[in-house]
């Protein structure tokens, strides 16, 4: 089952976070600098591949946006999603940094979710200002996650977020950035610092508990349409919203925010997930 989110305090904070991250893009103080760090040249390579997560979402402001997944609890997204996800809390330290911890694999993210009726994924957008990528150099496979470069600590200088490229044992939920660079990470977690910068877009409840698998139905991964007859209202002034779940057809009902046309290619993230464009548009959409 899957819902659209609709929060109308939250989407014009989320415009007027925009505005202050553009105005930021330029700053010299916002600029990645990693000469005084230990391999810079795989960091660079890092930003490439969250780069092309980026070019996925085409807008028409010169923010950077990435389309993310976060496994949770259900019972958490009355709250959750009403004041948003600084209003949670952290259930530990964080092996890369304390903070909300994203991932564009909604199979990897569905690892996080409760192994019970009440898993869900929440896919939002995200942005992207000057991201601190990091490698194994800061998190080797040697080393326990708490003497981790970044564990429990905030975000790194003035870096707005953390971008790490993971790959394990999946059994042991033990990943880490891999020894042999971006190239052989399966997936990637993202570590945002500000609430402002998350945009929640739709729910999904999953159907059997666990992590997702390429025979899972294909979830859409877009918005792109007017006001739908159906929605999930998530403004601090109304929370009855679980009387209005309701099963999203994208060919019944339109989808509610019309802000982002999401063109997707190829994803290489391995969650088997077929992420073709719905609808198609000529014009982009406007924040």
């Amino acid at each position: 089952m899957m819902e659209i989110v609709e929060n109308r305090d939250k989407f014009n904070h989320f415009r007027q976070q925009i505005e202050i991250v553009e105005s930021r893009q330029d700053q010299s103080v916002f600029q990645p600098v990693f000469d005084e760090e230990s391999n810079p040249e795989e960091r660079q390579k890092v930003l490439k591949r969250l780069d092309g997560l980026c070019e996925q979402v085409t807008h028409n402001r010169k923010a950077n946006i990435v389309r993310v997944w976060h496994g949770c609890n259900k019972k958490l997204l009355p709250q959750l999603l009403s004041e948003g996800f600084a209003s949670l809390g952290q259930v530990d330290d964080g092996w890369f940094g304390k903070g909300m911890y994203f991932s564009s694999s909604a199979e990897y993210a569905s690892r996080y979710c409760p192994q019970n009726e009440d898993a869900c994924l929440l896919m939002c957008y995200v942005l992207v200002l000057n991201p601190f990528p990091v490698i194994y150099d800061d998190a080797p496979e040697d080393v326990k996650p708490h003497k981790f470069r970044f564990y429990g600590r905030g975000n790194h200088r003035a870096y707005q977020c953390h971008y790490i490229p993971v790959s394990g044992e999946k059994p042991t939920m033990d990943f880490r950035p891999p020894l042999e660079g971006v190239d052989h990470a399966d997936y990637d977690e993202l570590v945002v610092f500000e609430s402002a910068n998350i945009l929640p877009q739709i729910v999904v409840h999953l159907k059997t508990p666990g992590p997702l698998s390429p025979e899972i139905e294909p979830i859409p991964a877009f918005i792109d349409a007017s006001i739908p007859s159906k929605r999930k209202d998530c403004s601090q002034n109304h929370r009855s919203f679980d009387q209005h779940r309701f099963i999203a057809s994208p060919a019944e009902d339109q989808f509610e925010m019309n802000i982002i046309n999401v063109s997707v290619g190829n994803r290489g993230d391995n969650d088997g997930f077929n992420r073709g464009r719905q609808y198609d548009r000529d014009d982009d959409n406007d924040f």
